[in-house]
């Protein structure tokens, strides 16, 4: 069961009593709040809005919690360092200390740091002319199906020209989470729906990512695959002609000078 610990941190976060009461039915402690994927805290918070929150405060909290780790970490090794140049350390151990604080230093992953320098959402709709008319006429209500449909299609344009590498399920979220941050009137799971295992469906059956951002997605990664594949094929079918006429051209040769 969940402890005090945890339920002080969720109020603390603003989190709804309803939802606290989850976590502890579900057992769920604070350490393990790290844990949980989107689809086990889709179970426990359905309502997007909520669990974009939850989200938010919980990425914010562990962030600063590492933080302030690395801080002390490295404040640690500095205290070491300094004791020991009272001691006239050596060259090569003042240049191994440099370098591990050179690492301390480098919080962030490959992935992250990738995912960091992708456009937001706002930046590739603001890209284009058709995307900014649809920013200047919103009127905080739902997009019409032309404006919606041309939104998705000027995102996964400029994903698959921009990016490199195949789109996973966080990619898909934040993009969907994007849209609505820029169109609050928009549904998130009209635009992305998680991937749901075996073990955690209710009808003991495994689901796909799916939503309007994943199949256009698809569809657009299908014809492109379809394009090379066509022009695979054309230019095999060049090569073969022109060996063809290579080997034609090599016969008439031979019968020319037996003649």
């Amino acid at each position: 069961m969940a402890d005090e610990e945890t339920r002080s941190l969720l109020q603390e976060w603003e989190i709804d009593a309803c939802i606290v009461e989850r976590f502890r039915e579900n057992g769920i402690t604070k350490d393990l709040i790290k844990d949980l994927t989107h689809d086990l805290l889709k179970e426990i918070i359905p309502s997007v809005g909520p669990r974009i929150i939850f989200m938010k405060k919980c990425k914010a909290h562990f962030a600063t919690k590492k933080q302030n780790k690395n801080i002390e970490e490295f404040s640690d090794t500095e205290s070491v360092s300094s004791s020991s140049a009272d001691e006239n350390i050596s060259d090569d151990v003042a240049k191994e200390y440099f370098q591990k604080v050179k690492r301390q230093k480098c919080f962030i992953g490959k992935k992250t740091y990738e995912r960091a320098l992708r456009p937001n959402v706002n930046e590739i709709i603001a890209s284009t002319q058709q995307g900014r008319a649809i920013l200047r006429g919103y009127k905080n209500k739902p997009l019409s199906r032309e404006a919606r449909n041309d939104i998705i299609k000027i995102i996964i344009d400029s994903i698959i020209n921009n990016v490199k590498g195949r789109l996973n399920s966080d990619d898909f979220y934040d993009l969907a989470r994007g849209i609505v941050e820029i169109f609050p009137k928009e549904d998130l799971n009209a635009y992305y729906v998680a991937p749901i295992k075996k073990k955690y469906s209710q009808n003991n059956k495994s689901t796909s990512m799916r939503g309007k951002l994943v199949k256009k997605y698809r569809n657009r990664v299908q014809r492109v695959k379809r394009a090379l594949q066509g022009c695979s094929e054309s230019s095999d079918e060049t090569t073969s002609i022109s060996n063809q006429s290579s080997k034609d051209t090599d016969t008439t040769e031979v019968i020319d000078q037996s003649g």
